[in-house]
């Protein structure tokens, strides 16, 4: 599995589920730092960065992925309009967490990490299918009037 294979399964039920929503993947270089899927639905804004945990990857390491500038951008972003991070961990099937940027913090600054603490950390804990779902269940709630 593939993170680009992950971002268009979250935009492919963002754009089904939520038929009005606006979805963009940010991909150009020049964006560094600015999460990989902006979503834009009755006048709320949405920013998702996924990340893949790869299959022989420890959490040790994965933590080199977090880069400090985008989880820096992520928590500006979480401080205004809703703002997460979609970790896809190794598993069959896929499983995935939901993590706030800020508590993202505490995964790239510990020293040891167990799948458990991540998994505390996060807001939502399921197959990726039940997590990509538990995003547009809150783009759903975070609808403006």
């Amino acid at each position: 599995m593939r993170e680009s294979l992950i971002v268009r399964k979250l935009r492919y039920q963002l754009e089904k589920q939520l038929p009005e929503a606006v979805v963009f993947k940010v991909s150009d270089l020049r964006t560094s730092g600015i999460p990989d899927v902006c979503v834009n639905y009755r006048r709320a804004v949405a920013w998702v960065e996924v990340k893949l945990l790869k299959e022989h990857e420890t959490l040790s390491t994965f933590r080199q992925h977090i880069d400090a500038l985008q989880l820096a951008m992520c928590i500006k972003l979480e401080r205004q309009v809703f703002c997460r991070y979609l970790i896809a961990l190794p598993g069959h099937p896929l499983q995935g967490v939901v993590i706030q940027p800020s508590a993202l913090r505490v995964v790239r600054e510990a020293t040891e990490l167990s799948y458990d603490q991540l998994r505390h950390l996060a807001t939502d804990v399921g197959s990726l299918d039940v997590v990509i779902q538990s995003i547009v269940e809150a783009m759903r709630g975070l609808q403006r009037p």
